[in-house]
């Protein structure tokens, strides 16, 4: 199916404040991966991890004195909250698991760091997780069975059951080059390799190849409510698969590349939305809801990132729902709607 790429407008989200607050790690550094820690006990905030090797929170008051009806009355974030150092080389991936209170940083040394988050406002190193030999570039997580997934540049994505803060390795899933990408959703596990996305059972079997791009697939976001899976890829496209309806899985739609520069290295879902960051400094903006017409895009947010946007993040902050997109720049912007509808 074709996807229309007329500018529409959209309720939901809506209202876009005129001006990103940025919470700056650095601008010598690369941010490459954002996550949320929406702890009933120390607050809501926003976590960076960059490629100083350090991992970076800072606290988030809410929305309410930010969007004062739209205005212009963002300021910027410098000072960190919280500032860790735990690991050898460049932090490219993080992961906040509310349900178990610790986030997962994953990182180039090949280890991922277990941090504790209930104990402390300053979360605490508990457990290293170690057996990759090069950098875990994505981390899944899936509260139902209880399954860390990690994928790494040495050509393996691993499963790990996580009944506690300790978790112990169950088994490796091999492919023939990089893991960029996981999602696992229930007893299914999806890997984002070469130019394919992966489809898996907790068993370790391989159930089916998804092809369709033409350069690597970087990144995936899914929707589990409604079975459906997103891969953006260096060749600018963003593909919609039906994880429900067929095996193997059909190829729903493909949002076509935009710009110069299209390769994507980042995506998030949310509310029938996908968000796409793009190495041409743009974040686009997709309404996906079912059922036909097909996809349209809704905005793309241009004129602010000023290098590859490599990190999304999409959560509710207060009353609005709020956009977070990290940059080679070593900032991270966020974005602001209200709900009008």
């Amino acid at each position: 199916a074709t996807a229309t790429t007329t500018t529409t407008t959209n309720s939901d989200p809506a209202c876009l404040a005129p001006s990103p607050r940025a919470f700056t790690a650095n601008t010598t550094r690369v941010v490459w991966a954002v996550a949320l820690d929406d702890s009933a006990v120390w607050g809501q905030r926003l976590i960076g991890a960059s490629n100083d090797g350090s991992v970076r929170g800072w606290q988030l008051p809410g929305d309410a004195a930010e969007n004062n009806g739209g205005a212009n009355t963002i300021t910027d974030v410098t000072a960190a909250s919280f500032s860790l150092h735990s690991h050898n080389d460049s932090v490219v991936s993080c992961l906040v698991v509310q349900e178990l209170g610790v986030m997962f940083t994953g990182s180039r040394d090949a280890t991922v760091v277990v941090w504790d988050l209930t104990q402390s406002s300053l979360p605490t190193l508990t457990h290293v997780i170690r057996g990759h030999s090069e950098l875990v570039r994505g981390l899944a997580y899936d509260a139902d069975n209880q399954r860390l997934v990690l994928a790494s540049d040495d050509g393996t994505a691993t499963v790990w059951l996580t009944p506690s803060t300790r978790p112990s390795l169950a088994l490796t899933l091999d492919h023939l080059s990089p893991v960029w990408d996981a999602e696992v959703n229930g007893n299914t596990i999806y890997t984002a390799s070469g130019n394919d996305v992966y489809v898996w059972s907790l068993t370790g079997t391989r159930e089916h190849v998804l092809t369709g791009h033409t350069n690597a697939v970087t990144c995936l976001a899914i929707d589990k409510l409604g079975a459906r899976l997103f891969s953006g890829s260096v060749d600018g496209t963003v593909i919609v698969w039906d994880m429900a309806a067929a095996t193997p899985p059909a190829l729903l739609h493909q949002l076509p590349a935009t710009g110069t520069s299209p390769a994507l290295y980042s995506i998030a879902y949310r509310n029938q939305h996908v968000y796409v960051g793009s190495a041409n400094h743009t974040v686009r903006v997709w309404d996906v809801a079912p059922p036909p017409p097909a996809p349209s895009l809704v905005q793309t947010l241009a004129g602010v990132h000023t290098g590859t946007v490599t990190a999304l993040l999409v959560g509710a902050n207060g009353n609005s729902t709020a956009l977070y997109a990290a940059d080679t720049t070593g900032t991270i912007r966020e974005w602001h709607w209200a709900y009008c509808n």
